[in-house]
């Protein structure tokens, strides 16, 4: 399961997202709460200096914190986009729904 960083749109729940509201997917939470599996993210990252080098880093299992939810997982993202922006591909309005055209 990947957790989704696009617009859900009407299907979604708007929370926060780098600190404006956006509608976002909640299938990992369904999953989660259904199951009781373990919420696991994973950061690939290219390497600037050499194109063919890739990094991927396993953090903490997001499932195990006492407040797990959607807005642990968002806010996992915005940190990574935060530390490295470049590192992320932007193919469509985030907030699109939320916010109309304004951002």
């Amino acid at each position: 399961m990947i957790l989704q960083d696009l617009d859900a749109r009407r299907d979604g729940v708007i929370i926060d997202f780098l600190g404006l509201p956006a509608s976002t997917h909640d299938g990992i939470v369904k999953l989660y709460e259904k199951f009781k599996c373990a919420i696991v993210p994973i950061q690939y990252k290219r390497d600037w200096n050499n194109p063919t080098q890739h990094s991927i880093t396993i953090s903490e299992i997001l499932s195990d914190r006492k407040n797990f939810n959607l807005e642990t997982c968002n806010k996992v993202i915005g940190e990574w986009i935060k530390e490295e922006p470049g590192q992320w591909l932007w193919l469509m309005d985030r907030w699109e729904f939320t916010l109309g055209k304004k951002v």
